[in-house]
């Protein structure tokens, strides 16, 4: 990244702020004395291989305690500080996101990952990723936090479908982000969904359209996502479920109608007695959304089965 980021700018100073993940003082202050004199201070943080990896869990979220002490210290005498975050999974960010202009997590880039990021660095592209995750507020807000370590050689998985953010979004806990939240620089207005039938039966398709537009000054492109939420169901169901999503590009001012496919597998779910999936005769919202907490249009749809998932 360095060495990209030179590339587009002449005027760029680096300090290494830290070696391991024990904390250097000497190392800090020079990465402080660097970060005073300039007007933009770029700081690449994460976890490392002793914090997270393969063939052992997490113990925290947190990430490296010398990447910590370091972005507390820049950010005493530096107002523009973009913290660029890199880890394979969720990680606490409460403890500098008040302080800092901006986050980019990064998750673990590949070989190209330099120019790339110089280049949503100094805006010749629009960041356009969504979390395929949600990033919880702290470790004890997880669904599998108190069944965790229970057992060195067996791992029971207690939280059934309550896994990601329909946990979260069905018991109602404060996330940091949600699932598929991502910022760009340029902004989306969703507007004027449709439905190609009010009504389903099995076997049926339903394509769900929604314009979307470009109401910024860049291009740039946005993940749309559909959520389906049953109703009334005799069985315990998750609040929704993402049954599909699309990424559309668009041009300032530019607007594009998005078109996503909904087969009978979105509205099914494992009837046990019937040892299949099947569908629930009800009705079902349709949620068109830009992430699990932000839904922007919503309709519904009636769906008629021939299932009987009812148990005599």
């Amino acid at each position: 990244p360095l060495d990209e980021i030179r590339k587009s700018s002449s005027n760029v100073t680096f300090a290494p702020g830290y070696a391991t993940e024990e904390v250097d003082q000497v190392l800090i202050d020079e990465a402080v004395a660097v970060a005073k004199d300039t007007e933009v201070a770029i700081v690449f943080v994460g976890t490392t291989w002793k914090i997270e990896s393969e063939g052992f869990d997490r113990a925290h979220m947190r990430i490296a305690d010398s990447h910590l002490a370091l972005l507390s210290e820049v950010t005493k005498v530096n107002k523009n500080v973009i913290v660029m975050l890199s880890s394979g999974s969720t990680v606490e960010v409460h403890q500098f996101e008040k302080d800092v202009k901006g986050i980019f997590h990064l998750w673990y880039p590949g070989q190209a990952a330099g120019q790339s990021i110089a280049d949503i660095l100094f805006g010749k592209v629009s960041p356009s990723g969504k979390l395929s995750e949600t990033f919880p507020v702290c470790l004890e807000n997880t669904p599998t936090y108190k069944s965790e370590g229970e057992s060195d050689v067996e791992v029971e998985y207690k939280e059934g479908l309550f896994i990601g953010y329909r946990y979260y979004d069905s018991k109602k806990i404060p996330t940091q982000y949600p699932f598929g939240h991502g910022l760009s620089y340029t902004t989306f207005a969703y507007s004027n969904i449709q439905l190609s039938k009010k009504t389903l039966k099995n076997n049926d398709v339903l394509e769900v359209s929604v314009d979307i537009s470009n109401t910024g000054k860049m291009t740039g492109k946005e993940a749309v996502q559909v959520y389906v939420h049953d109703v009334e169901s005799q069985y315990t169901r998750p609040n929704k479920e993402l049954k599909a999503f699309a990424k559309v590009e668009l041009k300032p001012g530019e607007t594009k109608t998005v078109t996503m496919t909904l087969d009978e597998r979105a509205f099914s779910y494992f009837v046990p007695h019937l040892n299949r999936f099947a569908v629930e005769s009800g009705e079902f919202e349709i949620q068109v959304a830009a992430s699990a907490e932000d839904t922007r249009l919503t309709d519904t749809v009636e769906f008629i089965s021939n299932d009987e998932v009812k148990i005599a």
